[in-house]
């Protein structure tokens, strides 16, 4: 079967990667996606050396490209990742339409841990945003930082890592990423990152001001995964962190307090949507609200901070609480095995894999 410019998208990912890490880093090496082919000719690129983001250091292509148009399957070396550009389409159009009631009340932020691929989170976002125009859909999310550079490399600026970023060379790495996010898009780069510690969100600051940047920063809340964040706020003994966290924020010329991320990985799996919907209002929107409310008590919340979370599985549930104003579904673009196990409102689930 011949790789067609009509229906593949092959990108050298795997081998990239690892040989990034078994190589001395005298500057930032991230996965190569700049060898793209696809049926679009503007997106094929044939560079052998690209300029990093956040640097003048060249980025040296580790390996040739697996592929090109016109291979037999068979012929693609691997690893390397296949996509169905038809069914990626499909599937980014019917997010669109399945948020077509949310457009204008809450923003789609895809998660490119789903695809670690600057090309195609762009590709992404300009056909979501094709697809319904009133959606706001500006920026991606991404789970660590190499993610997050290479997205920044295929031209997305908006950029929010829902995780936590410690220790001080990660940090200086996050500060260039912003700097470099800046000085590619000034008045449209955000990069934004998660805290749930008062010592961690001090190095970012100091970090951000002593390079004259700024980073977003929103509050993890735990809602109930107990993996990463801070306790959702559901008594009186469990206020003070978030309350001090926050005030930490405003005090820090070199971070700005963005908002919370409250997030339910677990849930996305839940099986009927019945259950999936009590869950999030049970455990995600009720950690959520809490939180809200211990921060506008003491004065700290504002219209306008976001509130964000959510994946492929539960995104409708988070859109209808009128709590969330961003989801960050991932696994809509590909699916899988056990996502295709999930029931779904409606006639027919609405992603195909």
């Amino acid at each position: 079967m011949p790789l067609r410019r009509s229906g593949y998208f092959a990108v050298s990912f795997a081998l990239n990667l690892a040989a990034a890490f078994r190589a001395p880093r005298p500057f930032f090496r991230i996965p190569n996606d700049r060898f793209v082919y696809d049926r679009r000719p503007a997106i094929a690129q044939t560079s052998s050396v690209s300029m990093s983001a956040a640097t003048s250091e060249p980025y040296v292509q580790l390996h040739p490209p697996p592929a090109k148009v016109g291979d037999a399957l068979s012929q693609v070396d691997t690893p390397a990742l296949c996509v169905s550009l038809d069914v990626l389409e499909a599937n980014c159009d019917a997010l669109a339409k399945l948020m077509e009631p949310h457009a204008g009340k809450v923003a789609v932020r895809p998660h490119a841990k789903a695809c670690k691929s600057g090309e195609l989170a762009s590709m992404v976002l300009r056909r979501i945003k094709q697809a319904n125009p009133d959606l706001e859909c500006t920026g991606v999310c991404c789970q660590k930082l190499t993610e997050a550079e290479a997205v920044l490399h295929g031209g997305v600026c908006d950029i929010l890592i829902t995780n936590q970023i410690v220790g001080e060379r990660k940090i200086k790495r996050l500060i260039d990423l912003a700097q470099a996010a800046h000085a590619k898009a000034p008045s449209a780069a955000s990069v934004a990152v998660l805290v749930d510690d008062v010592s961690n969100l001090k190095a970012i600051a100091a970090a951000a001001e002593a390079a004259k940047t700024k980073i977003k920063v929103l509050v993890e809340i735990d809602a109930g995964q107990s993996r990463c964040g801070l306790p959702a706020p559901l008594d009186t003994d469990s206020t003070e962190p978030l309350r001090a966290l926050v005030a930490s924020a405003f005090a820090s010329p070199g971070v700005e307090f963005a908002g919370i991320h409250c997030y339910q990985g677990m849930l996305q799996h839940v099986r009927t949507p019945e259950e999936r919907r009590d869950k999030v209002n049970q455990q995600v929107v009720k950690a959520a609200q809490a939180a809200i409310g211990v921060l506008r008590e003491a004065k700290m919340w504002k219209e306008g901070l976001t509130v964000t979370g959510g994946g492929t599985g539960t995104l409708l549930y988070e859109s209808e609480s009128e709590v969330f104003t961003e989801v960050q579904p991932g696994s809509f673009m590909f699916m899988d095995a056990d996502y295709n196990l999930n029931q779904w409102p409606g006639p027919a689930p609405p992603f195909r894999s």
